[in-house]
């Protein structure tokens, strides 16, 4: 009887043990999964890619005072947005990926295999060289020990397009012994969700830093500049005077290549229209074109106050603080044909009007422009169109002055979100 009772308490015990290290109800080692919105997916394999260094990029609160006058008294407008000193000092940018069992991480196309669920965290650490351990906090600024990332319930790399969740809030805990490492995070996602897991066992390293050694370009990028007012005779005979909210494409996207009319923009989200980072108008006055930051696209837009039969209750108002300088006077095409490294784009910036003639400009010509999402490029300007005239449905409109550009961004790191 005793060696029946002996026997039974050795079958608990390692009942129990079996129990404290996987989850109750799915059977999945605790040691390795990951729970979506409380959905929980085992974690089977993991790599670390070793990035070309991250820029640490300083993202400020910025304060746009929008200042005018209504019957002679004065109206001050205060929109809240951001603005990004780029800095010279690098982190460390190592993109760390946790798959699901489905999939394969390969040592011939150095990237994950596969179908179903995954977190990928690019970590910044203190040191370029090595993923130091220790607690990572979220921040897109690329200051040591902080963390970005996305994540995806069913990830298939060979498909055209997935569903994924960016990571906005959040800590990551690294520990390393010998070369079995502990990843432990708790993340909120930009739907407001939760996605928490822990990941003990090796990791696959492989150095990704070759691969992505070319600056971002934009090429023949047509670029309308904004009016501050459009006049025209109507069909009825009658003068009149708007915004120019209907037919000006001023407003660029770099990330996406879009390019918006104000009317077009107003209804984006909020995420799209702070990706908004790149505008353009036009000083009638003096003839000239100027580069204008995206937040101070409004002043021209006569203040969020004008409004018609299809425009009312309505906001022109954009979060990004984008600052341009001439590039140096000895900069010339073919250093811009060059542009293709991070510390190709290490210009001394000090802001500036960013402006040229549209009768006989000098061609090309060139700017340093600092976005308020924290890219730093160069714009080749290539091409002026002066302002024309074009008739719509009966009526002639004035037409936009417009140039041609290229545009090169630092390309710091590979940009993927999931590898």
């Amino acid at each position: 009887m005793r060696k029946v009772n002996q026997l039974l308490n050795v079958m608990l015990l390692a009942g129990t043990m079996l129990c404290s290290c996987s989850d109750d109800e799915h059977g999945y080692s605790a040691d390795r999964q990951v729970r979506f919105y409380g959905e929980v997916y085992s974690l089977g394999t993991g790599a670390i890619y070793h990035d070309n260094n991250h820029t640490v990029i300083a993202v400020e609160d910025y304060v746009f005072e929008d200042r005018y006058e209504i019957d002679g008294t004065e109206k001050v407008d205060v929109v809240e947005g951001t603005a990004a000193k780029v800095g010279a000092r690098q982190t460390g940018n190592f993109l760390l990926g946790l798959y699901e069992d489905s999939f394969v991480v390969s040592d011939y196309t150095r990237d994950a295999r596969g179908e179903g669920a995954c977190v990928c965290l690019r970590m910044a650490s203190s040191e370029t060289d090595q993923l130091i351990p220790g607690k990572y906090t979220y921040s897109p600024n690329h200051e040591e020990n902080t963390f970005t990332g996305y994540s995806a319930v069913s990830w298939d790399p060979s498909a055209g397009e997935n569903s994924i969740n960016e990571l906005t809030a959040g800590d990551v805990e690294i520990t390393q012994e010998g070369d079995i490492y502990t990843v432990t995070f708790n993340c909120k996602t930009s739907f407001g969700g939760t996605i928490e897991g822990k990941y003990v066992g090796k990791l696959k390293e492989f150095d990704i830093r070759k691969e992505f050694g070319e600056a971002k370009t934009l090429e023949e990028v047509e670029l309308e500049a904004l009016f501050d007012e459009v006049v025209y005779t109507g069909t009825d005979g009658v003068e009149h005077c708007e915004p120019d909210y209907l037919r000006a494409k001023s407003f660029l996207n770099t990330s996406s290549g879009m390019i918006y009319t104000a009317n077009e923009y107003r209804n984006l989200s909020v995420a799209e229209k702070k990706a908004i980072d790149i505008a353009l108008a036009y000083d009638r006055e003096k003839e000239e074109i100027y580069f204008l930051s995206p937040i101070a696209g409004r002043s021209l837009l006569w203040h969020n106050m004008y409004e018609s039969e299809t425009l009312f209750d309505y906001s022109f108002d954009l979060p990004c603080h984008t600052r341009y300088m001439p590039a140096p006077d000895n900069f010339t095409n073919e250093d811009f044909e060059e542009l293709a490294l991070q510390e190709d784009f290490n210009f001394d910036f000090e802001e500036a009007i960013s402006s040229f003639p549209v009768a006989s400009p000098s061609l090309p010509c060139f700017f340093v422009v600092q976005t308020g999402n924290g890219q730093v490029g160069v714009v080749r300007v290539r091409e002026v169109t002066p302002e024309s005239t074009e008739m719509i449905n009966g009526v002639t409109y004035p037409k936009n002055p417009f140039i041609v550009m290229d545009i090169k961004f630092s390309s710091n790191s590979s940009e993927e979100k999931i590898r």
